[in-house]
């Protein structure tokens, strides 16, 4: 099966599986990357140093550009570090932050 055919879910595993043990695998860990994603499409369509997500104003931890080029990245299961910058500060767990740590 062409990847353009698989699942989002599909996809999530791979990425997770490309991304050396820092995203957890399972249906909930990919519950909670659905917010990431949906973040990072925030970010990406917002100019300006801070964005909203939900009723919460964060400072861009990532610039627009890079927010497309990770989303363009996700859709070829290929991983990025600031995936987990951006999960962590809006809440969600969905990976380990140790080896994401600089």
């Amino acid at each position: 099966m062409k990847m353009d055919q698989w699942s989002d879910f599909d996809k999530y595993i791979v990425l997770a599986d490309n991304a050396s043990d820092s995203l957890y695998t399972g249906f909930e860990p990919f519950l909670e990357f659905k917010r990431v994603v949906d973040a990072l499409k925030v970010i990406s369509k917002t100019d300006g140093t801070n964005y909203y997500f939900g009723s919460t104003m964060y400072p861009k931890p990532i610039s627009s550009t890079r927010a497309r080029t990770i989303l363009d990245g996700i859709n070829l299961c290929k991983y990025d570090s600031k995936i987990l910058t951006v999960a962590k500060q809006i809440g969600v767990r969905i990976g380990s932050y140790k080896q994401n740590a600089k």
